[in-house]
């Protein structure tokens, strides 16, 4: 396979033999015609001759200007080539183990410099998904191997001698409950990784948000009533907006568990749906303990806990809200979250105009 410096010398040397070839036969035309008209001053041989001559010298001069402007143009070509020889250089150096390397930049604001610089923008970009996979694998290993090192030692511990009815019906209990917690990561993990490979919705229908958020409410009211927590639904109009009604609902649940379980005895969440102008937007809010201020932008990183000795304690892994937003972001939804330590949390999920169904229910 020939290379780019070859095959762009062979077409800078064929266009140039193109424009010589005209020029030849223009001249050579141009020649003939002045001996034609001295016919009658000249012999039929000496003109033949003369036009012999001239074609032999430009066919000549022709060969001798396409030899010079072949080595010219190899040699040039060549050299304007070096850079991109260097950047590929440099980027078969560059690895998945170690992406922190760049491509040296030309300092010039030509293709080459652009060809460069986009790059380097994707290397980093590479080196930011590495790094998010990375730490994500790192978290997910951790997230499940302490469930999984509760029932080990539990189980270890209940082995170790007999025990009575009441004690294996608590031992069980115990274990029940780190089986769920493990099953509702597992499921979280899958789900979100199924929204990974889903770039857009396949179908969507009408789902009366209203009615699912009526759903929620009655789903996690005993829950927070277990726990104190006054649950109330407030203003709630009829909205239709379209999506799939499955992962909208997963959505609200998981707005509305994770202010329940971070929302202490005595305290309350408040939820509402209201159709403002040509916008829906579902608004819960909690008295809880809030969110710190530096935690704030990474709220919605998957494993990320603002207070892990808290979730740990509560069970959570860090993964609701970043379903929540996943969700969102295939249904064009917008997400604000507002937190004070010590005054609660606000989410908000805002639907655009063109996100809402066609029309009020009936």
């Amino acid at each position: 396979m020939r290379s780019v410096r070859a095959r762009l010398t062979a077409w800078y040397v064929g266009a140039v033999t193109l424009f010589l070839a005209v020029f030849i036969a223009l001249d050579y035309a141009s020649l003939r015609k002045n001996l034609m008209q001295r016919a009658d001053e000249m012999p039929a041989e000496a003109i033949a001759e003369a036009l012999s001559h001239g074609l032999w010298e430009h066919v000549l001069m022709s060969l001798g200007l396409i030899l010079i402007i072949s080595i010219v143009g190899y040699v040039a070509i060549g050299r304007a080539l070096r850079p991109v020889q260097r950047i590929v250089a440099q980027t078969r150096s560059i690895t998945a183990e170690d992406l922190s390397q760049r491509i040296a930049e030309t300092g010039l604001r030509d293709e080459i410099g652009m060809l460069v610089d986009t790059l380097n923008e994707m290397i980093a970009r590479l080196q930011q998904s590495f790094e998010q996979v990375r730490r994500f694998s790192g978290d997910v290993s951790h997230e499940l191997n302490t469930p999984l090192t509760v029932l080990k030692g539990e189980l270890e511990v209940a082995l170790r001698k007999e025990r009575t009815p009441e004690e294996y019906r608590e031992l069980l209990a115990r274990l029940q409950g780190e089986v769920e917690r493990l099953s509702r990561m597992v499921d979280d993990l899958l789900l979100l990784a199924r929204l990974d490979e889903q770039p857009a919705l396949p179908e969507m229908s009408a789902v009366p948000l209203d009615r699912v958020l009526l759903e929620a409410h009655e789903e996690l009211y005993r829950l927070a009533a277990d726990k104190g927590v006054a649950l109330d639904l407030g203003q709630s109009d009829e909205v239709q907006v379209r999506g799939d009604a499955v992962l909208l609902r997963r959505m609200i649940v998981n707005l509305v568990h994770n202010g329940i379980k971070f929302t202490p005895a005595g305290g309350r969440v408040d939820l509402t749906l209201k159709r403002e102008n040509d916008r829906a937007v579902l608004r819960v809010s909690d008295s809880g303990a809030g969110i710190p201020e530096d935690a704030l932008p990474h709220v919605f990183e998957r494993l990320f806990r603002a207070d892990p000795a808290r979730a740990e304690r509560e069970g959570g892994a860090g993964l609701g809200l970043s379903i929540v937003k996943q969700v969102a972001d295939l249904h064009g939804c917008e997400v604000a979250l507002e937190s004070r330590p010590g005054e609660g949390t606000a989410v908000t999920v805002g639907w655009p105009g063109e996100a809402l169904g066609v029309g009020e229910r009936r």
